[in-house]
């Protein structure tokens, strides 16, 4: 089945309803063949994951990071992991990081805050180890791939 760029933006839910259902949408565009929508053979490996219940979905949609990256080029040195006000921070950490994945898709988890003693009782003190459960069930599920 073949859809024109115009033909499936106007009506991409039903194009959509047709892939889930098995079908396979050839897209062309002025004519000419230009991408494929197929459905997917098996679950993504976070669907697989919370569908085991080992990880819980984010209960906020993923939002875009809004504006430009932190400036992370120093006066020596080409990147720099710290701000001038040297105050830690996720997004700036995330800028940091984004320097390196060159396209790949990539997740920072800002576990740091909540990975230390925060003085309530039940949390001891020490490192928590907030946030190893879902690092472990994470590489779990994709080594098992």
């Amino acid at each position: 089945m073949e859809a024109g760029v115009r033909e499936l933006r106007d009506h991409l839910s039903r194009y959509l309803e047709l892939v889930r259902d098995g079908h396979e949408v050839t897209v062309t565009d002025h004519g000419k063949a230009v991408a494929r929508i197929v459905p997917l053979d098996h679950p993504r490996p976070l669907d697989r994951l919370i569908a085991e219940g080992l990880v819980t979905p984010s209960r906020q949609p993923k939002r875009p990071r809004r504006g430009q990256a932190i400036k992370t080029k120093g006066t020596v040195s080409d990147l720099v992991n710290a701000s001038e006000k040297r105050k830690a921070g996720p997004i700036y950490a995330a800028s940091f990081l984004e320097e390196f994945v060159d396209g790949i898709p990539w997740v920072h988890l800002d576990i740091a805050g909540t990975a230390w003693d925060v003085g309530r009782e039940y949390v001891g003190k020490g490192a928590t180890g907030y946030g190893v459960r879902l690092l472990v069930a994470l590489a779990r599920g994709l080594a098992a791939e």
